[in-house]
C-alpha cells in the first residue's frame, strides 16, 4: 500500500508503470552526527494529524500519550507511530491497482477535493484562514461515521439558530453554573456597545482550571436605556449570584471607574460589598495606568499630544493623502508604513502613533511642507526642532506605561502584582529624578513625600537644569538624541523644555500616589501570595477578609499552618517561576493544605477587565454589516463558544441535543394550544351571532345550528 505520510527521501519512485519504495538502508543516519533525545513539542497540539492522537504527559517531556492505543511511547517514534495509524485508516488499495495509473487516479481524487473546497470558500466570502477548520470538520464527521448523513439533513439558518440559542449555549452555561457552586472564582464586568450602537453588559468569570488561571464570558445582556448602578447590580444579583453557593464562591469584581460601576454609594461595587464584605473590588488596573498617562500628559505634554492627533486626523479619511504620503516615502527610499490611527478609548494607542510618527518623521517632514499649509499648527510643530527630541522623550516613557499595561492584560499576571509590578514601576521614575543622596530611599518612604509643596520637592528632588543635565551625561538612559538637545542654559530655560521635562516625571509620581491611595488596604496584604514574601500579619488579614473560603472550624488550623510556614526554608521554592506550582510543590511538602489552596485560590483574581474588553472586539467582528440583525441569544450564543475554539473538553453531548428536542416539542404544545384557544374563540363569536355549534361524531364535522331557525347548515371543520 502506498504510504503518502512518508518524508521526501522516501517518496514512491516510478519504474516501468509500477511504483518502487527505496529500501531501509539508502538512507542510513551519519555516524558524525550526534543523538540528541526528542522532546514533546507544543507544535504538534496544533498539527491537524498529530493532535489527533498526541496528548502530553506531565513531568515526562520525552514521551507521549496515544489516545488510540491508550499507551506511552517515546517521542522519537511519534513519526513512524502516527504514519501507522494514518496509513491504517487509508482505505486497501487493489494489489492489481497499485501501479501508476491508480497512483494518479488517487490524487487526481485528492485535488478535486482541494479545488471543491477552495470554490465553496470563494462562493461564500469567507476568509482563507477557514481551510484548515474546515479539513478538520471533514474529517472529524468521518470519523463519527456522520458524513453519511449528509443527504438526509434538513438544516436551516432558522434550526442552526435554535441549535446554538437552545441547545448548546444553555449547556455550556450549565457547566459553568456547576463551576460557580464548586469552586471560588471572580467576577468581571463592563459595559460597552456594538457597531450600531446598541449598548450590554458582559459578565465573565475567572477561576483555577487544572493549575491555570481561566477566563470565559458567561452572559452578554442587551441594555435598553437604563445604566445605573442599581440596573447592574439587579443583574448581577438575578442572573448570577441567584444561588447561596455562587455567593459563597466569589471572590472578587473587577470594573472600570465608570460611576455605575465604582461609585462610592451607588455603583455596583459599593452595592456588592454591602452584601457581602469579604469581596475584593478592584479598579481595573489597565484602566487606571491609561488615566495616569492620559492626566499627566495632557496637563504637560498636551501639544504633543495634540500633534499626534493631527497627524492621525490628516491620514484617517483620505486616501488621495495616503497615496502622497506613500510617494514621498518612495523618493526617500524608506520602508512604506501607513500612519496609525490614533484611538483614545485604545490603551496602547497613543504608545503606538507616536513610535510611528518618529520612524516616519522625515517623510511627514516633507509631506507637511509641500502639501499642507504652512502656518498650520502641524507644521509648526513638525518645523520646531525641540519637537523630535520632545517625541523622543514623551515615547520613552509610553513604552514604560505599555509594557506594564500588557503585562496587566495578560492572564500569566497575578493577583500580587498588583503590588509588586505598580511598585517597580513607580521606583523606575523617582529614581530618575531623586537627588543621588536619597536614591537608597525606599517606596514607603518616597510615598510619604508631598510631591504638592514645592520645598519638599526641591529638598529630595533634582531640579529642572540638574535633571537635563544629567539626561546630557546619559547617566538616565532616555532614548534621547543627545545632539538635538541645546547645550545652552538659555535656551533651555527660554523655551521651557526643562521645565517641562522635569514636570512630567513629577506629575506621573503624584498621579499614581494618588491612585495607590484609593485602593483597598487589603490589596497590600496580597504580596505575602508571593511564597517568598512571607508576612504574618498580611496573612492574618487575608485569612480574616475571605472567611468564606473555610469554615469556621478550620481557622485554629490555618493558624497552626502558619506557625509551620515560619519554620521552613522559604527560599527554596523560589526557583519554581510559576506562582502556582511554588504553591504546589510547597503544599505537597509542607502539608499545610489549606493555607495553600487559600493562596492558590487569592492567586487568581484578575488584576484587569481586559478579557472582557476583548469580548467587545469579539462582539464587533461577529455582529459585522452582514449580520447587524442578530437576535442577543444567538450572539451570546456564538460569542460562548467561540472561547471554546481550543478546548479539548468541548463537544457535543445528548443534553444539547435533549435540549432542542424538547423546544420543538414546547413549541408543538403551545401551537396546539393556541390553535385551541383559537377555536373557542371563533365558536364565541358565531354562538353572539345566534348560532349554536353541534359535533357530530360520525362524520367528523361540525354543524352550527340557528337557535330560532331549525334548518342547520353543514360547514366543514
Amino acid at each position: 500500500m502506498i504510504n503518502y505520510f512518508q518524508s521526501s527521501s522516501t517518496k514512491p519512485q516510478f519504474e516501468g508503470g509500477n511504483i518502487k519504495t527505496p529500501s531501509k538502508g539508502s538512507h542510513k543516519k551519519s555516524s558524525s552526527v550526534q543523538h540528541t533525545k526528542q522532546k514533546f513539542s507544543e507544535r504538534w497540539l496544533k498539527d491537524p494529524i498529530k493532535k489527533k492522537y498526541v496528548e502530553k504527559i506531565e513531568n515526562d517531556e520525552f514521551s507521549f500519550y496515544c489516545k488510540k492505543c491508550q499507551n506511552n511511547y517515546s517521542c522519537e517514534s511519534i513519526y513512524h507511530h502516527i504514519n501507522s495509524h494514518e496509513v491504517q485508516n487509508k482505505p486497501v488499495v487493489n494489489p492489481n491497482q497499485t501501479n501508476l495509473v491508480g497512483y494518479i487516479a488517487d490524487r487526481h481524487q485528492k485535488d478535486r477535493f482541494d479545488f471543491e473546497l477552495t470554490k465553496f470558500i470563494t462562493l461564500n466570502n469567507l476568509p482563507f484562514s477557514i481551510t484548515e477548520p474546515l479539513i478538520e470538520l471533514c474529517q472529524k464527521l468521518k470519523e463519527k461515521d456522520l458524513i453519511n448523513y449528509a443527504d438526509s439533513t434538513n438544516l436551516t439558518r432558522q434550526k442552526a439558530s435554535v441549535i446554538l440559542s437552545h441547545g448548546i449555549t444553555p449547556s455550556l452555561i450549565e457547566s459553568m453554573d456547576k463551576l460557580m457552586e464548586t469552586q471560588p472564582y471572580s467576577l468581571i464586568v463592563d459595559e460597552g456597545a456594538d457597531k450600531v450602537g446598541k449598548t450590554f453588559l458582559a459578565i465573565s468569570i475567572q477561576f483555577l482550571k487544572e493549575g491555570h488561571v481561566c477566563t470565559k464570558l458567561y452572559s452578554l445582556i442587551h441594555l435598553n436605556e437604563d445604566y445605573t448602578g442599581e440596573t447592574f447590580y439587579k443583574i448581577v444579583n438575578e442572573r448570577i449570584l441567584n444561588t447561596s453557593a455562587k455567593k459563597k464562591n466569589v471572590i472578587s469584581l473587577v470594573t472600570d471607574g465608570a460611576g455605575n460601576m465604582r461609585g462610592c454609594d451607588n455603583g455596583l461595587s459599593s452595592r456588592m460589598e454591602d452584601q457581602m464584605p469579604y469581596i475584593l473590588t478592584i479598579h481595573c488596573t489597565a484602566h487606571v495606568l491609561s488615566l495616569i498617562l492620559e492626566r499627566a500628559t495632557t496637563a504637560v505634554f498636551g501639544d504633543m499630544v495634540e500633534l499626534i492627533k493631527s497627524i492621525s486626523n490628516t491620514f484617517a479619511f483620505s486616501n488621495q493623502k495616503k497615496e502622497l504620503f506613500n510617494e514621498i516615502q518612495s523618493e526617500l527610499d524608506l520602508k512604506p508604513r501607513k500612519i496609525l490611527r490614533y484611538v483614545p478609548t485604545r490603551w496602547l494607542s497613543l504608545g503606538h502613533c507616536v513610535t510611528r510618527t518618529l520612524e516616519e518623521y522625515k517623510a511627514l517632514c516633507e509631506f507637511y511642507k509641500k502639501y499642507e499649509e504652512l502656518n498650520s499648527f502641524t507644521n509648526k510643530q513638525l518645523a520646531n526642532p525641540f519637537t523630535y527630541p520632545k517625541l523622543q522623550y514623551f515615547n520613552f516613557f509610553l513604552k514604560k506605561f505599555n509594557k506594564l499595561s500588557e503585562d496587566f492584560q495578560s492572564q500569566e499576571t497575578l493577583s500580587y502584582h498588583l503590588v509588586t509590578k505598580i511598585e517597580d514601576f513607580y521606583m523606575t521614575f523617582a529614581r530618575m529624578i531623586l537627588k543621588s543622596d536619597y536614591k537608597s530611599m525606599t517606596y514607603s518612604q518616597i510615598t510619604n513625600i508631598d510631591l504638592v509643596k514645592n520645598e519638599e520637592v526641591e529638598k529630595y528632588f533634582l531640579s529642572p537644569l540638574e535633571f537635563i543635565a544629567d539626561i546630557k551625561k546619559e547617566r538616565l538612559k532616555f532614548e534621547v538624541e543627545w545632539s538635538l538637545i541645546p547645550e545652552k542654559n538659555d535656551d533651555l530655560i527660554q523655551n521651557g523644555i526643562a521645565d517641562q521635562w522635569h514636570e512630567l516625571v513629577l506629575e506621573i509620581l503624584h498621579k499614581i500616589q494618588v491612585y495607590m491611595s484609593e485602593r483597598d488596604e487589603i490589596v497590600e496584604d496580597l504580596r505575602c501570595l508571593d511564597l517568598c514574601s512571607y508576612n504574618r500579619n498580611s496573612w492574618v488579614n487575608l485569612i480574616s477578609r475571605f472567611d468564606n473560603l473555610y469554615s469556621k472550624d478550620d481557622y485554629p488550623t490555618l493558624i497552626e499552618e502558619l506557625d509551620k510556614m515560619e519554620t521552613k526554608d522559604l527560599f527554596l521554592y523560589s526557583f519554581e517561576q510559576n506562582a502556582i506550582k511554588r504553591w504546589q510543590k510547597f503544599e505537597s511538602d509542607s502539608h499545610c493544605h489549606g493555607l495553600c489552596r487559600i493562596a492558590i485560590t487569592l492567586l487568581t483574581i484578575p488584576s484587569s477587565s481586559a478579557s472582557v474588553e476583548r469580548v467587545f472586539s469579539q462582539l464587533k467582528l461577529v455582529k459585522n454589516d452582514k449580520r447587524a440583525n442578530l437576535q442577543n441569544d444567538t450572539l451570546q450564543g456564538c460569542l460562548l463558544i467561540s472561547q471554546e475554539k481550543d478546548s479539548q473538553d468541548f463537544d457535543v453531548t445528548e443534553a444539547m441535543i435533549s435540549r432542542v428536542h424538547n423546544y420543538y416539542q414546547e413549541l408543538k404544545e403551545k401551537s396546539r394550544v393556541k390553535e385551541t384557544e383559537s377555536k373557542k374563540r371563533k365558536n364565541c363569536e358565531i354562538e353572539r351571532e345566534g348560532f349554536k355549534v353541534v359535533k357530530t361524531n360520525e362524520s367528523g364535522n361540525s354543524q352550527l345550528e340557528n337557535k330560532n331557525d331549525p334548518i342547520q347548515i353543514n360547514l366543514q371543520s
